[in-house]
């Protein structure tokens, strides 16, 4: 009851912000109660993605940690989701969604099931997660083969985000390097590079320049 509530509390536009702007300066850390948020009842469209990608970018030897936070933050998410809808049956569906909707959305999950869930959780947005994690627990599936698919859709999705944004700038950074050899260029003296923010655990600290 206490996890809902605080859940709700979250949906005010404004603690919301502030919520977010804290999560973002912890690092990977900040990658799990950040997917708590977005796989829950107040979904945050995008912001796993962005900040997944801004972290393993920023560190690409560490690609592989911010795609097992994010992951394990969506799991936790998604399983509080499920179990409030598991516990609140098909009533939740009543009051949560529109009813054609949730018939759409409940017609393709009966249908195909660990395969909806799994597609659902692999998809960005704007595909939607949420709905399909209400059904699931609405309609009493099964919690293991629930926790299963999800965890398959979400760790193909960010493994390949944060791998591709490691790759990405390792590659760049390869080509950058050879450049600046021969053309280099000052030390940057402006605000942006000299405030830095802690990265709990990663040892040491990035800058709104490193974004």
């Amino acid at each position: 009851m206490f996890l809902t509530r605080l859940i709700f509390a979250l949906a005010d536009p404004g603690v919301a912000r502030h919520v977010r702007h804290w999560i973002f300066h912890l690092g990977g850390v900040g990658l799990i109660p950040l997917g708590i948020l977005d796989s829950s009842v107040i979904p945050l469209p995008g912001s796993m993605d962005v900040l997944t990608i801004v972290l393993s970018a920023h560190d690409a030897k560490l690609w592989w940690y911010y795609a097992l936070m994010a992951t394990i933050g969506s799991l936790f998410g998604g399983f509080l989701t499920f179990r409030i809808a598991r516990k609140g049956g098909k009533e939740t569906l009543k009051r949560k969604f529109p009813r054609a909707n949730m018939e759409k959305v409940g017609g393709i999950f009966q249908k195909w099931g660990f395969a909806s869930v799994t597609i659902a959780a692999l998809l960005p947005p704007p595909a939607p997660m949420t709905p399909f994690v209400i059904v699931a627990g609405a309609l009493q599936y099964p919690t293991k083969r629930f926790l299963a698919a999800l965890a398959l859709g979400r760790v193909i999705r960010y493994t390949a985000l944060a791998l591709l944004a490691g790759c990405v700038i390792t590659i760049s950074d390869a080509c950058g390097g050879s450049k600046s050899t021969t053309d280099p260029s000052p030390a940057p003296t402006d605000i942006t590079s000299r405030t830095e923010y802690p990265r709990p655990w990663m040892g040491g600290h990035w800058t709104l320049r490193d974004i």
